[in-house]
């Protein structure tokens, strides 16, 4: 075994105690961490736990809920989603004016010798 300072909170093999990071502990590849002496056990036997009410009426800490990356990717989706519905709905009409001259017949532009050089959209009379 080596006596390592801990990187991590973790729980105690020996004695079931959670020991913050930083605690001088016992640790074997493939076995769970131990305080690195007995002394500790106790001293950690003996400290309030972490759920336990230091004053009158204080409620202990509820712990913050963890997201995960599939929720976070799909807040993330769902927003841009919205905001490109939203931007679609600003510009619908300009987009639409655009497909109708896109869609709308084209007519031949002739040159000086007669051959066609170029059509432009036929929208018809403008008066």
């Amino acid at each position: 075994m080596s006596i390592f300072k801990s990187n991590y909170a973790g729980t105690c093999r020996t004695c079931g105690q959670r020991f913050p990071a930083g605690t001088l502990i016992n640790w074997q590849r493939g076995l769970q961490p131990a305080h690195a002496s007995a002394a500790l056990c106790q001293q950690a036997a003996a400290a309030p736990t972490e759920g336990a009410e230091g004053a009158e009426g204080s409620a202990p800490k509820a712990k913050p809920k963890r997201v995960s990356a599939v929720d976070k990717f799909a807040e993330m989706h769902t927003a841009n989603m919205e905001a490109t519905r939203e931007m679609l709905k600003q510009h619908g009409e300009g987009i639409q004016k655009l497909a109708s001259i896109i869609a709308a017949p084209r007519k031949a532009i002739r040159g000086p010798d007669g051959r066609i050089s170029g059509t432009v959209a036929d929208l018809g009379s403008r008066h």
